[in-house]
């Protein structure tokens, strides 16, 4: 629900671990000749991620989520999202998008969810409805050399009993996602 007007390159993710003992991990990457983006992203032991199929309908670049989801619901889904930057800074895209999220929800209340990322200005927050849906939206700028942007959302459209376990999960799936040059090159056929 978030970053209307977003730059969505197409994505791969390459699978590095898959294992329900350890966390699980992945690289997503994409973007355009000569201006590419990719990012380490770490999820739960037991979660699963897709860039390729699922996601496309979610109008993301990566989504993580507990085994057993049903492919449909938002509830607990992780959504990574790559844009170009257009604004001077990542406050100016994170109040721009907060602007339009309480005008289309104008009951939700904003509070403060903390979470960083290492070497990126971050912005996040939790939007929080009578219904007990909670959106939470975190928006990083992982520096001057890079091109792009990235945001994390996830939505819990109803009450969880977990919540700080939910919560802390993806916490840690933010503070984990590692920013990583690349390069996407042409090569001439022979």
């Amino acid at each position: 629900m978030f970053l209307a007007g977003v730059l969505l390159a197409s994505s791969c993710a390459a699978q590095l671990k898959q294992d329900t003992d350890e966390s699980a991990a992945t690289v997503v990457y994409g973007g355009k000749d000569n201006d590419g983006w990719a990012f380490a992203v770490s999820g739960p032991a037991g979660w699963k991620f897709d860039c390729c199929d699922i996601a496309k309908h979610f109008g993301a670049n990566l989504l993580v989520f507990p085994n057993g989801w049903d492919n449909a619901s938002p509830d607990q889904v992780m959504i990574l999202t790559v844009w170009s930057k257009t604004n001077a800074d990542v406050g100016a895209d994170w109040e721009a998008d907060a602007q339009d999220y309480l005008t289309r929800f104008p009951h939700a209340k904003a509070e403060s969810f903390p979470v960083a990322v290492q070497g990126s200005a971050c912005r996040s927050g939790v939007y929080v409805a009578d219904d007990h849906v909670r959106d939470y939206v975190v928006f990083c700028d992982p520096g001057a050399d890079w091109r792009y942007r990235f945001g994390w959302t996830m939505l819990l459209d109803r009450k969880h009993a977990d919540l700080t376990k939910i919560e802390a999960a993806f916490q840690g799936v933010v503070s984990r996602t590692k920013p990583m040059h690349s390069s996407i090159e042409k090569k001439a056929s022979p």
